[in-house]
């Protein structure tokens, strides 16, 4: 699926479930909007919406993966409520389902992602605000979780959800192991994916388990068709730093962390 792990990295960079397919009903989503910060310990809290009245837009990923195209975008009220009618996208604007786009490639890693239907065409969808006040745009995302940092070790047990568009039944399923050596360490990351999609939008959700020290990196990352693990969209502002325990995962190149 076209530019799919950028999808998954804009849920889980923010800091970073249930099983069943959920077609999202009528395509319509909607949501609270709020603030996300981290505490002196790495871990993610936040607080109601402050940024006032805006818009929340509905983007897919372009052709060649490197920017966004508005979908659809609805009001956003003052205390972060949306409600957002979410189209068909075109078929141009569709792009092959990839096992290897879901869970890593290269020779590195071993497993094989099987997918029901070759001929699947599909979209990730990206949520943004575009509010008054120009320090209040940014992406959001829907997480929930907990990150805890002992020394230089750093255990994250996070979930993050998404939508994803198909334009037919798929089913996508598979276990991928990668495993990266680098002067830092080895970094190692199997991904776990089975998702049931159903024609048109639908959710999933993404369970990040990771600990790392200054040596290796264990992680699973799990996909799941399914309900979303909140109703709160989680606005970050940019200015914000990330704890030195995620920073420290970037240098392994967990693909969540790239």
């Amino acid at each position: 699926m076209k530019n799919f792990r950028l999808l998954l990295l804009a849920g889980s960079a923010l800091l970073l479930a249930s099983c069943n397919t959920d077609k999202v009903p009528g395509y319509g989503l909607s949501g609270t909007v709020v603030e996300g910060t981290y505490d002196s310990s790495g871990i993610l809290t936040t607080t109601p919406w402050k940024g006032g009245v805006g818009s929340v837009v509905a983007s897919i990923p372009t052709q060649d993966g490197r920017d966004l195209t508005e979908l659809a975008r609805t009001t956003l009220a003052a205390d972060g409520k949306f409600n957002l009618s979410l189209p068909r996208p075109a078929n141009n604007q569709l792009g092959p389902v990839d096992g290897e786009d879901v869970a890593g490639s290269g020779a590195h890693c071993q497993g094989t992602i099987e997918i029901s239907d070759r001929q699947a065409q599909g979209t990730g969808l990206f949520l943004s605000v575009d509010a008054k006040d120009a320090s209040k745009d940014g992406l959001l995302a829907l997480v929930a979780g907990s990150t805890v940092m002992t020394g230089d070790k750093v255990v994250i047990d996070q979930v993050s959800g998404g939508l994803m568009y198909v334009d037919r039944d798929v089913k996508i399923k598979g276990v991928r192991t990668c495993i990266v050596s680098l002067k830092e360490g080895t970094a190692t990351t199997t991904n776990d994916v089975n998702l049931t999609l159903q024609k048109g939008w639908n959710k999933f959700t993404t369970a990040l388990k990771i600990e790392a020290d200054g040596t290796r990196s264990q992680g699973t990352i799990t996909l799941r068709s399914g309900s979303f693990p909140t109703d709160n969209w989680v606005f970050m502002s940019p200015g914000i730093a990330q704890p030195l325990g995620l920073q420290s995962l970037k240098t392994f190149n967990i693909p969540f962390f790239r």
